[in-house]
This record gives structure tokens, sequence and C-alpha cells, in this order.
């Protein structure tokens, strides 16, 4: 059971678990994007992810990029 929660504390007393670049399955620069790594973190109890939404030309993507230029394969949105 889990323990009571005490909502009557200032919003910056709780901790949220969220999840930064949630996409990639390593590091910012040359590693893929990943479904499953949005799977893994919401099944660990993240609440809050990350989707870096790009525009391909032709479709939406989800990318770690800067000023739309990365080596990280992108994932369809």
């Amino acid at each position: 059971m889990p323990e009571p929660f005490d909502e009557d504390l200032p919003l910056n007393d709780y901790f949220c678990y969220c999840s930064h670049n949630t996409n990639l399955s390593g590091n910012q620069l040359t590693s893929d994007s990943k479904i499953e790594r949005y799977i893994e973190d919401l099944q660990a109890g993240v609440k809050s992810v990350e989707l870096d939404v790009h525009n391909d030309g032709h479709r939406p993507i989800i990318n770690h990029a800067l000023k739309d230029k990365s080596l990280c394969k992108p994932i369809d949105f």
C-alpha cells in the first residue's frame, strides 16, 4: 500500500520523475532514437517525457537536433 500523499506542501517541495532526451538510446550526438525508450520510461514510472518534434519536410519526426541538424537516427512521430 502506498504511503499517504501530503498535498498541502508548496509545489516546489514535490519531485516529479521525468525524462530528458527520452527517445535516445545512448549519447546525444550519434545514438539512435527508439520508441522502446518511451515504453521503458513510462513503465518505470516516469510522469513526463520529452518529445523533440521536427518537420523533415514531409512528415513530423522525433529527433534530438540542434537547428535541425543531427547525427541521431530519427523516428516517426
